[in-house]
């Protein structure tokens, strides 16, 4: 028995193009929203970062960087924001 999470979530993920691999590097470009995840690798260091529009976008969690999510599905808002709360 499915409750409809299987169907939706993979729908709603990147869909990363072919890896681009440089020395110290590589790239994978989200074909929908243009995110670009950077993973780096240099030494025994190896870390991840997201990209768009040229502007470096990051969302530190517990020591790691969480993805983004893909901008070619917007986040619906909710019927009211913590703030709105406040301010009424």
């Amino acid at each position: 028995m499915s409750n409809g999470l299987a169907q939706t979530a993979p729908a709603l993920r990147h869909a990363r193009g072919e890896p681009v691999r440089f020395v110290h590097k590589t790239e994978r470009q989200c074909c929908r929203c243009g995110l670009v995840k950077v993973t780096r690798h240099e030494g025994d260091e190896h870390w991840v970062e997201f990209w768009r529009d040229e502007e470096k976008v990051a969302q530190p969690h517990h020591g790691r960087v969480l993805t983004p999510p893909c901008a070619a599905f917007p986040i619906p808002p909710t019927e009211t924001t913590h703030a709105a709360k406040e301010a009424a």
